[in-house]
């Protein structure tokens, strides 16, 4: 065996919440029928280590010190975790390929989205009854009657790559294809997503340590991105109203998140049957573990779709960087935003990297409690090609999308080769995929 990689990890948890949790420990430990609280475990570092079918989780952790977090022997790999003296052994840090980095993981959204929600509030309320009658009407036809269209709404962004045709077009609507959230949870009781929703076997919460991925505000008071996962799986929802949507919360209400927990999220959606995973989130740092494990899902022919960052910087973000070198890069797509004359938003990253463009300006998705928000951001462009590449997958069973996608998009006003391929065509689309 070999250690192949090892990531710095930035711890970032809040003392706050350590003295909160020392707290309710200490006033519940007289009366003690109560299980203690969650503790996540914080690791300084983050590493692959190259196994065969052999070694055992004892074994490994026996000869390295630390704590295995994945343990896939069937990809020849394990994941483990290390404490800030452990990862710093010479045994360790002296091995080859190895490289260190500061993964805090952030949900793609920018401050304009920030304070996009916060302007709509008022006007949220408003949208809520108007939303239900419509969420009601998608409900009837999800029993078999009638052909879905969008919500007025939702019309003239999503036709900026044609979703209404396409959807007059389709058979399937994305029906038995499977999308992974990773993100900060949803509000599952949101009338767009309850009847979209994986088995609940399925849906995992990494923050929490359960299996109720919901979108929750943060008692500390920082909620700029409460919303944001409900909003990625509203999107999905509208485009590929058939297809079923995996929940997996990575990120809490502030945007932030630990590697470990990325990582083992996108190992939990290949393993409980995700075909496309949706990742709104990035940082500036390569995260050579969580690499490995996209080069993994590749193998299992699960398609990554990811948010190349909102800094409207030459440079894209992690993981969307690693569209166009992953093991099998067709499966692996990088998407910026466009705004609705069809140029690159100002806040979209640009880069070699890039692959597609989407609508990401005045996005209008879920938001918790019911809602109807206008959303801003590559976050929001990123689930629209993941509702496009569920439903080709619903609609031809072929396995790799990027091709048909990449050979039917249209140019980008006033772009240039850091654009990609361009803008995707939904309903052209689905023609190449039935040729």
């Amino acid at each position: 065996m070999s250690f192949s990689y090892i990531s710095r990890y930035k711890v970032f948890r809040r003392i706050l919440f350590a003295l909160t949790t020392l707290g309710i420990i200490v006033m519940t430990a007289a009366c003690s029928t109560t299980p203690a609280p969650f503790q996540k475990e914080d690791f300084a570092y983050v590493g692959t280590v190259k196994i065969d079918s052999s070694e055992s989780v004892a074994s490994l952790e026996k000869m390295y010190g630390g704590k295995v977090i994945l343990h896939k022997p069937e990809a020849g790999l394990a994941i483990m975790g290390f404490s800030q003296a452990e990862g710093e052994l010479t045994t360790l840090t002296t091995e080859e390929n190895v490289e260190l980095a500061s993964p805090e993981m952030h949900a793609s959204g920018t401050s304009s989205w920030a304070s996009g929600v916060s302007s709509w509030a008022n006007g949220n309320s408003s949208w809520a009854s108007g939303y239900a009658s419509w969420a009601n009407g998608w409900s009837t036809w999800s029993s078999g009657m009638g052909a879905p269209s969008l919500p007025d709404a939702s019309k003239a962004v999503f036709d900026l790559v044609g979703v209404s045709q396409a959807l007059e077009a389709a058979n399937h609507y994305g029906a038995g294809v499977t999308v992974a959230v990773i993100d900060t949870g949803f509000d599952l009781s949101h009338p767009l997503l309850v009847n979209s929703l994986a088995p609940a076997s399925t849906w995992k919460d990494f923050i929490d340590g359960d299996n109720l991925p919901q979108d929750t505000q943060s008692l500390s008071g920082n909620n700029k991105m409460y919303g944001h996962g409900t909003a990625v799986g509203g999107i999905i929802a509208q485009i590929a109203p058939q297809a079923k949507l995996m929940p997996i919360r990575v990120l809490n209400a502030s945007g932030g998140g630990d590697l470990s927990d990325v990582v083992q999220a996108v190992d939990w959606a290949i393993t409980h049957g995700a075909n496309v995973i949706n990742l709104s989130l990035g940082t500036d740092y390569d995260l050579n573990t969580l690499r490995t494990l996209i080069d993994y899902a590749t193998t299992q022919q699960v398609h990554l779709v990811m948010a190349t960052g909102n800094a409207g910087k030459h440079g894209v973000d992690f993981p969307a960087k690693y569209a166009t070198t992953a093991t099998n890069e067709d499966f692996v797509l990088s998407v910026g935003s466009i705004d609705s004359s069809k140029r690159r938003s100002s806040f979209s990253n640009y880069d070699l990297d890039v692959e597609f463009l989407a609508p990401g300006e005045g996005v209008v998705s879920a938001y918790p409690g019911a809602m109807l928000a206008a959303f801003s951001g590559t976050s929001f462009s990123t689930p629209i090609v993941s509702g496009l590449v569920a439903l080709g997958l619903g609609e031809s069973g072929i396995h790799e999308m990027e091709t048909a996608l990449e050979t039917t998009s249209g140019a980008v006003v006033g772009g240039n080769s850091e654009d990609g391929f361009g803008i995707p065509n939904a309903l052209q689309f689905l023609n190449a995929l039935s040729n």
